[in-house]
Formats: structure tokens, C-alpha cells, sequence
């Protein structure tokens, strides 16, 4: 009797042991399907998102900048042009803009967006360089003292940047290289123009330009 009782907790404590291992093996196998399901999800929203970004244009973002795809028509400008350092624009905007705004005043011409600078190079703080500055306009009306430059519209780059204008040359660097890095082809012209902002309680102006280059 005693040999039986024996026999018999031996065998409870194998099938109990065999429960176990059941167990552990059933969960175990279904974890692992659950972070294979989970990594498989992950994969598809990653491939969905790339497919996103794809379609509507290259999208790049950094502590500098904010790079997004935009379109513009054609633009003209009327306004003049400089041999001078990028570092100089903010005087030139300055010096440049009353005038300009007289003109389109007496000839009732009709604004078309901000004042802005054309480049036909990426700006940088040692050389001198061809700075238009102008504004955009509906029509052109004959006149001495100014000259008109005309932007062809379709898609940009457009970078958003915490600076102002004539204070971007690292900036307009960095943009462009990211974009060659992404595949990005950088021609000319490109122009900049300014943007202002107010923080959350509607007191402090924070100055930011949009930095142009064209999508090729």
C-alpha cells in the first residue's frame, strides 16, 4: 500500500511538471508571435509613412530648420540689384523696400507678396555676391530707376528658419546640403523672403525667414 501511494504522488508530480512545461511552451510561443505581429505592424506603418512622405514631397526637419514642399506661380519683381555681401541684405531690404513701394503707389500696381532677395549662388559671409532685391508685383511699367526680374513658379523647398534675413548664410549651407544628401538636385535661382511670428502670449515678435530653392 505504502509502494502504491509512492507510485501514484510520483506520478502526479511528473504530470504536473508536464503541465507546466505545457504551459510555459504555449506561452512562450505565443509571446513570440505577438512581437513578431507587433514588429510586423511596425514595419508596415514604416513603409506606409515613407510612402506618405513620398508622395507629398520631401519633408526634413532639424533645430535650425523646418524643410517643407511648396508651390508658387510666376512671380515679377521690380526692385534693384547689388554687388555686395549676403551679410549686408538687412541694410538693403531697408534702403530698398520705401522706395520700391512709392513706385508701385504712383503707378497703381497691385502687390503680389513680401519683399525679397534672388541669389544665383548659396549665400555665404566672405565673398561678394549678385543680390536682387524686389517686390512682387502684377504688371511692368517703364522706369529709370528700377529694374524687374521674373521667377519661374512651380514646386520649392521651403525652409522655415529662426533667422533674418541676411543672418542665414550657415543655414542656407546646411539646407542645401541636406537636400543634395537627400537626392536633391540645387538650382537656380533661389530667393528668400521674410516671415514674422508672435509666441503664445502675443508680445514678443520673433523674426524668421523662408528660404526658396527650387524642386528639381
Amino acid at each position: 500500500m505504502k509502494r502504491f501511494s509512492n507510485r501514484l504522488w510520483l506520478a502526479l508530480c511528473l504530470l504536473a511538471l508536464l503541465l507546466v512545461f505545457a504551459v510555459f511552451y504555449y506561452l512562450k510561443n505565443d509571446g513570440f508571435n505577438s512581437t513578431n505581429q507587433l514588429a510586423q505592424q511596425s514595419l508596415e506603418n514604416k513603409i506606409d509613412t515613407t510612402s506618405i512622405v513620398h508622395k507629398e514631397g520631401l519633408v526634413l526637419s532639424d533645430a535650425d530648420y523646418v524643410i517643407q514642399q511648396t508651390e508658387k506661380p510666376d512671380l515679377l519683381l521690380v526692385g534693384k540689384s547689388y554687388k555686395t555681401k549676403y551679410t549686408s541684405l538687412s541694410t538693403l531690404v531697408a534702403g530698398t523696400s520705401r522706395p520700391v513701394l512709392e513706385f508701385i503707389n504712383a503707378n497703381q500696381l497691385i502687390l503680389k507678396g513680401s519683399i525679397m532677395s534672388v541669389y544665383n549662388e548659396i549665400p555665404n559671409e566672405q565673398n561678394e555676391m549678385e543680390i536682387f532685391v524686389g517686390i512682387p508685383v502684377n504688371k511692368k511699367v517703364n522706369t529709370p530707376e528700377f529694374e524687374y526680374r521674373t521667377l519661374k513658379g512651380g514646386k520649392f523647398h521651403k525652409a522655415t528658419i529662426n533667422a533674418e534675413m541676411g543672418k542665414a548664410a550657415k543655414i542656407w549651407q546646411v539646407v542645401a546640403d541636406q537636400l543634395v544628401k537627400n537626392g536633391q538636385q540645387i538650382t537656380y535661382p533661389i530667393f528668400e523672403y521674410p516671415s514674422d511670428s508672435r509666441n503664445s502670449e502675443m508680445t514678443t515678435v520673433i523674426t524668421q525667414s523662408n528660404l526658396l530653392l527650387p524642386v528639381k
